[in-house]
């Protein structure tokens, strides 16, 4: 990597106060002080510290929710462009969060669209760290929203994750306890096609005739 510059905070005949600079690309580096024409560079090494992650608030939502993360050493500012890191928190299956504020002890984020339940990574110059994270599924809409046995409906809606879940549940409406699984035909973060159980209340052929549909994640329910 090249020299980056740094923010003055202050100075003195003494003593230097900088910021490190968000676009540097070296964990360790050397340090160099420019006055006028003159360059004199320290015979110290400087290193970022990896980021400290305490945790994460809430710890379950929503995806698009504003979600809080914790910690200690994260920099005063993200890393920028030059430093190589072109997303600094990254969710689940590696689905990169909008940052709207960061500090060196926080930093607030937006749940991604197709983001899954799992780790939520930070990344700095000084290294990485992470914290557990639940991305809660929303079902929006069942298209068509009435059937036939067997027939093929779609499920829409956000969080259900990229790791198959462990069912689609069809509940009657009818004040009894009768429920059926739907056959998964396909799976993704946003939506699902499932064929209409045929078996119905007696184990014929009747279905369920008018009623729920719930979903069970990878992650969460």
């Amino acid at each position: 990597g090249g020299a980056e510059a740094s923010t003055i905070v202050s100075w003195t005949e003494s003593e230097i106060q900088v910021k490190a600079p968000a676009a540097a690309s070296l964990k360790t580096a050397a340090v160099t002080v420019t006055i006028g024409d003159n360059a004199v560079a320290s015979n110290q090494t400087f290193t970022f510290d990896p980021p400290n992650v305490t945790g994460i608030t809430p710890t379950s939502a929503f995806t698009g929710t504003l979600v809080t993360i914790a910690g200690t050493d994260f920099g005063y500012e993200a890393p920028a462009a030059g430093s190589g890191i072109t997303n600094p928190v990254l969710f689940a299956d590696g689905e990169a969060a909008t940052v709207s504020y960061w500090t060196t002890n926080q930093i607030v984020v937006s749940v991604p669209t197709n983001a899954s339940t799992g780790n939520v990574i930070v990344q700095t110059i000084g290294g990485t760290d992470s914290v557990a994270f639940g991305v809660r599924p929303q079902l929006n809409t069942v298209t068509p929203a009435k059937a036939t046995q067997n027939a093929t409906i779609a499920l829409a809606g956000t969080g259900f994750g990229t790791t198959q879940g462990t069912g689609v549940v069809f509940r009657d409406a009818s004040g009894g306890a009768y429920t059926q699984q739907g056959t998964i035909l396909l799976w993704s973060p946003t939506t699902l096609q499932v064929q209409v159980p045929s078996t119905g209340h007696s184990g014929g052929t009747g279905g369920v005739r008018s009623g729920l549909v719930s979903l069970a994640t990878s992650g969460s329910v």
